[in-house]
């Protein structure tokens, strides 16, 4: 993780200092990151509708060479996003107090200590991450409502089982991101905030892995068997 071994540093030390071009590389890794995972759960929701609603088609809808095209479309959005910004932000003068109250280098906090006018970095903020977590998220809403369409006309509802995980990580994750980026400047509270982001930064990506193990059935299996072995000894 991009966030978590700089963080749990500081919490040792009770402190922490960051240079400034490690401060942009950590903000241009993570902001990179973030919209790839957007861009890839949108891809993601898309290989469900194909697998759901075109089974028999799926070989073809859903070649090898199309997903690793997928795939490195959805890193190379985010890492243009991550540029934009991370570009935009250090270009402008720092000369105000250079103490950040966040455990990372996240954009709004560090627009925060410029002294020059950052409405240009807030609207591309705005139209970018708006633009790819809108378009995403459009992608996933449209998949799913297919697939609930097709599945409530066929009546074929075990189909859904294989969603469930996704639609999760897709819930936490963008409901945490839309709280956070797109919102007036003005609306940041610091301690809410950096609540919220050790959600994203942290629970989600460590619950990601228990979330889609859930669709195994030996991990299924392994639950049950444990559960049952507490209740006996209960």
């Amino acid at each position: 993780m991009v966030t978590a071994p700089k963080m749990l540093l500081g919490l040792l030390k009770g402190y922490d200092s960051i240079p400034i071009p490690a401060c942009a590389l950590q903000m241009f890794i993570f902001a990179a990151v973030s919209d790839a995972e957007c861009c890839l759960l949108a891809v993601m929701a898309y290989d469900r509708y194909v697998a759901i609603c075109r089974p028999l088609h799926y070989a073809t809808a859903m070649p090898q060479h199309l997903c690793h095209l997928l795939v490195i479309a959805s890193y190379a959005a985010g890492m243009t996003s991550a540029a934009i910004h991370s570009s935009m932000a250090f270009r402008l003068p720092f000369c105000r107090a250079n103490t950040l109250d966040h455990f990372f280098c996240d954009i709004p906090l560090v627009l925060a200590l410029a002294c020059a006018d950052t409405q240009i970095n807030q609207i591309l903020l705005l139209v970018v991450c708006g633009t790819i977590q809108s378009i995403t998220l459009l992608t996933i809403t449209t998949s799913y409502g297919i697939i609930l369409w097709t599945v409530g006309r066929t009546g074929s509802f075990r189909a859904m089982s294989t969603c469930g995980s996704h639609l999760i990580v897709v819930g936490m994750l963008y409901g945490t991101l839309l709280f956070m980026y797109l919102r007036p400047d003005d609306t940041y509270a610091p301690q809410t905030d950096k609540i919220t982001s050790v959600f994203y930064t942290v629970a989600i990506p460590t619950l990601n892995p228990a979330i889609y193990s859930l669709r195994n059935t030996e991990v299924k299996q392994a639950v049950k068997k444990r559960f049952s072995k507490i209740c006996h000894q209960t």
